[in-house]
């Protein structure tokens, strides 16, 4: 009530009081409408062309969801396995919405085999995504830190998501 949408954020703190419910509802709040449309943008990009490799609706459906939230809550987990004692709170959907980008990393265009995860062409793809995080980190992060506050851009979140996009998110495909 007095924080608006952070109050639903994750942290060790958050935890420590009691808070359980915030390990899912920080995925569902964000910090503002930049934050949620930045995330939004992301996920009408990515949920067709997964949701299609997830193969027929309803069951693709099914699969998008379990997956969405499988990778919020792995980004998640590294944020607070790398921040155990953090006071601020984590919001937003950005380790789901990374996972989702791991997982779309391993398709090619047009279909056929998935890029294997030791290939050339994975380590860009990889590469790109850190630097798209290091472009994020610079804009947001730094001058919010600059200027005194706390909190920024949950990047433990970010790798924690993707990664698990990367390796087990192609379970969750049709027969490729």
């Amino acid at each position: 009530p007095q924080g608006g949408m952070l109050d639903w954020g994750l942290s060790g703190a958050a935890l420590a009081a009691g808070r359980a419910d915030a390990i899912a509802l920080h995925m569902f709040a964000h910090a503002g409408l930049i934050h949620i449309g930045f995330n939004s943008v992301m996920l009408f990009a990515l949920a067709g062309p997964l949701t299609a490799a997830m193969g027929a609706p309803p069951a693709a459906w099914l699969r998008f969801l379990a997956f969405y939230l499988i990778a919020g809550l792995a980004g998640a987990g590294l944020y607070l396995l790398l921040n155990p004692d953090s006071s601020v709170p984590m919001v937003g959907a950005s380790g789901a919405i990374s996972g989702l980008i791991g997982l779309f990393s391993r398709l090619r265009p047009g279909g056929g085999p998935l890029v294997a995860l030791w290939s050339a062409e994975m380590r860009r793809r990889i590469w790109d995504f850190a630097k798209a995080n290091l472009v994020l980190i610079a804009l947001i992060t730094v001058p919010i830190l600059l200027l005194g506050g706390s909190g920024g851009i949950a990047w433990e979140a970010h790798l924690g998501g993707f990664l698990v996009g990367l390796v087990a998110g192609p379970r969750f495909l049709v027969q490729r």
